[in-house]
């Protein structure tokens, strides 16, 4: 339902608003603010030297070069602004325009610590990170190792029951809607559906509202309280937003290859090593950030504050693989 309903919205838009460039990926697209978190961690990416865009339309103006059509940027991107790999699709179309703009390697994770001037950290980026990314997402991966997604269903049935309330318990949804697959013995209700979605919800809440106090403590341990400070300090949590993801969909190829007979033993100490590393990076990440805004004692106490909110996100992971 999700997937295809975006997958007809796309096309629709494409083809009456379109005219050849990305107007959905750029404007509509669902999972177009995740990607552009994630693309600020890129190793590689296209900026414009302003200096010698500057130059390149001195001498169009005094003849000594000729002026060139500006290339097609499918993202409607503003190309003499762009300083950040977020909303760049890497299509090359703009590569060597005005002698101005190249692809360039970087170091990866730098746009994090420096934002563009033009594409500061903002309030939306910091929601979709820490109540999307890091919340609802992992309670999308959550619910099918949980145990208390079950009592909870279980509760909740007892509680139908004993008010003689069956419809919720006898009523299917389509398989685009609900799972629904009578020949192998795995058929959802509209009670498993309502659960789903409310503990899926409710997850990310939580984990969103745990997240934004360990930022909120940093914030405030690095002196006077700044609202651009606290949507800046977030960034240092991309990592595990983006391994949070590989991990929970791989979590399904890994069940699908044990069901085909390969034992997969490695697996669970592999996502050890993978959450090792990234909160290694997330923490050298914020320990730059801070730098930007304290040094000293200051600096040290707060990074505690982003190590406590790893924490948070590693505790979520271990009872999934670990804990449940």
């Amino acid at each position: 339902m999700v997937l295809g309903g975006s997958t007809v919205a796309a096309i629709a838009v494409g083809l009456v608003y379109g005219k050849g460039t990305r107007v959905w990926c750029r404007h509509l697209c669902p999972v177009n603010g995740v990607f552009s978190l994630l693309a600020k961690l890129a190793p590689l990416h296209y900026h414009t030297d302003k200096g010698a865009w500057e130059d390149y339309n001195r001498q169009v103006r005094q003849g000594e070069a000729v002026r060139h059509a500006a290339p097609n940027c499918a993202p409607l991107i503003p190309l003499k602004q762009l300083d950040s790999a977020s909303d760049c699709h890497m299509c090359s179309r703009c590569s060597g325009y005005k002698n101005a703009m190249h692809l360039e390697a970087r170091k990866p994770g730098s746009e994090l610590i420096t934002p563009s001037r033009d594409r500061p950290a903002s309030i939306w980026e910091f929601v979709l990170l820490i109540f999307g990314l890091l919340g609802v997402a992992i309670g999308a991966f959550h619910w099918s190792a949980s145990p208390w997604f079950v009592q909870l269903k279980q509760a909740a049935a007892v509680w139908l029951v004993n008010h003689d309330l069956m419809w919720p318990l006898e009523t299917t949804a389509p398989w685009w809607i609900l799972t629904n697959y009578p020949g192998q013995n795995d058929v959802f209700n509209l009670l498993d559906g309502a659960v789903l979605i409310g503990y899926i919800l409710a997850t990310g809440l939580v984990m969103g509202f745990l997240l934004s106090g360990c930022l909120a403590l940093t914030n405030r341990l690095l002196g006077a309280w700044s609202w651009p400070r606290l949507w800046h300090l977030a960034y240092a949590l991309i990592p595990l937003g983006g391994l949070g993801v590989f991990l929970g969909l791989s979590t399904t190829t890994v069940s699908l290859l044990r069901g085909d007979g390969l034992r997969m033993l490695w697996a669970n100490d592999a996502r050890a090593a993978l959450l090792i590393a990234c909160s290694a990076w997330c923490l050298s990440l914020g320990w730059k950030i801070l730098g930007r805004y304290a040094s000293g004692v200051r600096r040290l106490s707060a990074l505690g504050g982003v190590a406590l909110a790893i924490g948070v996100v590693l505790a979520a992971w271990w009872l999934m693989f670990w804990g449940w």
